[in-house]
């Protein structure tokens, strides 16, 4: 069962991602047909995936930046449909990357859209971050599609910067600035009177500002 709850958007809700949770990671991160992605196109194993939580997991508890999470969709809060990554975070720049993995079965239903805002949501209204970065795939257009919908604008391309299935193929950067995620119509939360995050109800305050950690923003 997946851990406690941290965000939740309109299609799924963001839970800490626990150490009970490398299955899942390991089957994705193996999966033939999610591996091409920015993750390492070789085998992963037990080891390399308890590697991986102890440095993006443990390191960003410790100090603090960037977030691991399981997705799980809001109509079915037993399920885990994928994970997703802030990281990276850049101080004083105030930048981050981001990153969304879905299982097969759970694709086509939102689910990516939807953690992608929840993820720039956080990165911008609670960690103050300027900029949220997010590469891909010249060819993958369900992961593109996702950013763009959120309001991602296309830079870089690197060209044949990966290989995949013995093919060389294009990355992409998109970008997100703080100023254009508060002028979108759909962008309410972190704004005035509005909290970050779920609902101060959802969330147990009364106060919006009841929240804060430590008496200051981070």
């Amino acid at each position: 069962m997946p851990g406690p709850v941290f965000r939740r958007g309109e299609r799924v809700a963001l839970h800490t991602l626990e150490r009970e949770d490398l299955d899942l990671v390991a089957r994705l991160r193996n999966d033939p047909e999610l591996r091409w992605g920015l993750c390492p196109a070789t085998p992963e194993s037990d080891v390399t995936i308890e590697r991986w939580f102890e440095d993006r997991v443990a390191e960003t508890d410790a100090s603090d930046e960037g977030a691991q999470f399981v997705v799980v969709p809001r109509g079915d809060p037993d399920v885990a449909a994928g994970y997703a990554s802030l990281f990276d975070v850049q101080r004083p720049a105030g930048h981050g990357e981001i990153a969304v993995t879905i299982a097969p079965e759970h694709q086509d239903h939102g689910h990516v859209t939807d953690a992608v805002r929840e993820l720039v949501a956080y990165g911008i209204e609670e960690l103050r971050l300027n900029k949220i970065r997010g590469r891909a795939l010249a060819t993958d257009g369900r992961w593109r599609a996702a950013l763009e919908d959120v309001g991602f604008r296309l830079g870089e391309t690197r060209r044949e910067a990966r290989r995949v299935d013995g093919e060389h193929v294009d990355v992409v950067s998109y970008s997100l600035l703080a100023d254009d995620w508060f002028d979108r119509e759909d962008t309410v939360r972190g704004l005035p009177g509005r909290p970050p995050g779920a609902t101060a109800a959802e969330r147990g305050l009364d106060d919006p500002d009841s929240g804060a950690v430590d008496g200051g923003e981070r």
